[in-house]
């Protein structure tokens, strides 16, 4: 079987840097605890999965569409700590140039876009299996029988696979409701209002009767009480809350190709380079047992 694994960077990264004690620093002194919780992570899943192809992505500085569409959307969250932004570029050439693998983006629209996108291209392939390492429960919306969401996990454990049971158990609707469940119940951590004094509770009651926000705006006077006011009051801002939740599936990346995203069988040097710089004997170990020992140098033969 054919696997794929699709890569959210800042969202791994992030994780990386508060998960990964701040006494790890490289030969120069520069902090590193996100770069080796990034790479200790990658490791792991290349040696456990053994994907055929690897794809990441990133998403850029400035607006999305998202944010031209609602005011404050993500406003209110932290600024990314120094020590954090200063480790990024190594980051990221961990992906570009030490494994050579894409990191994709685009301006204008978000990781999730990107991986929702790269996702839709290998969806039903036969003998193919679609792995997404991400703790965005945004991403949850493009769980099927052939993708699957890898969440990872504190306390050292490996990812959980969520299937689609799994996404039910943890949102309470299926995959493909998840969109929907968020235009009612809103998204406190994106800043999607939903339908206010409607919860988790009531969004889950009234999708399981009418199955899509637009079928129960189109049966408004069937829902009793008021969760049918509120839904009548907001109703525009309940579908403008599902667009936003609503990944894109169907963008042009710029740098994608399917053979791009084939992963190395040896230990490039590139690799070997990179963590030489990073300077950690446990990265290089086990780099080691995933690629086997770097490829010899080819002599070159002299004319005479």
């Amino acid at each position: 079987m054919k696997k794929v694994l699709l890569i959210d960077v800042a969202n791994l990264f992030f994780r990386a840097f508060y998960a990964v004690p701040s006494h790890f620093t490289m030969k120069d002194g520069t902090p590193s605890n996100a770069i080796y919780g990034v790479t200790s992570v990658v490791f792991s899943l290349l040696g456990n999965e053994k994907p055929d192809l690897v794809f990441a992505a990133r998403d850029l500085k400035g607006p999305t569409f998202r944010h031209k569409e609602i005011e404050g959307y993500k406003a209110g969250r932290p600024e990314m700590p120094e020590e954090l932004s200063m480790q990024l570029p190594t980051v990221f050439e961990f992906f570009t140039t030490a494994l050579k693998i894409p990191l994709l983006s685009k301006e204008t629209f978000e990781a999730d876009d990107i991986i929702a996108t790269v996702a839709e291209k290998f969806r039903h392939q036969q003998n193919t299996e679609v792995l997404i390492l991400s703790a965005d429960q945004d991403l949850l919306q493009l769980v099927e029988d052939d993708v699957f969401v890898l969440m990872p996990q504190n306390g050292g454990k490996p990812p959980k696979k969520m299937d689609s049971e799994a996404v039910i158990e943890k949102m309470g609707v299926p995959p493909n409701r998840v969109a929907d469940y968020k235009a009612i119940a809103g998204d406190s951590s994106d800043r999607l209002a939903g339908v206010p004094g409607i919860g988790p509770v009531g969004a889950k009651k009234i999708l399981s009767c009418f199955d899509t926000v637009e079928n129960a705006l189109e049966h408004i006077d069937e829902i009793k009480g008021k969760p049918g006011e509120l839904m009548k009051q907001y109703a525009e801002q309940a579908l403008l809350t599902k667009r936003m939740a609503t990944l894109h599936r169907d963008l042009e990346i710029e740098g994608y190709a399917e053979e791009n995203g084939q992963m190395c069988k040896t230990m490039p040097e590139s690799l070997t380079e990179y963590l030489e710089k990073i300077g950690s004997q446990n990265l290089i170990s086990r780099a080691k047992k995933i690629f086997g020992p770097p490829a010899p140098p080819v002599e070159q033969m002299g004319m005479f």
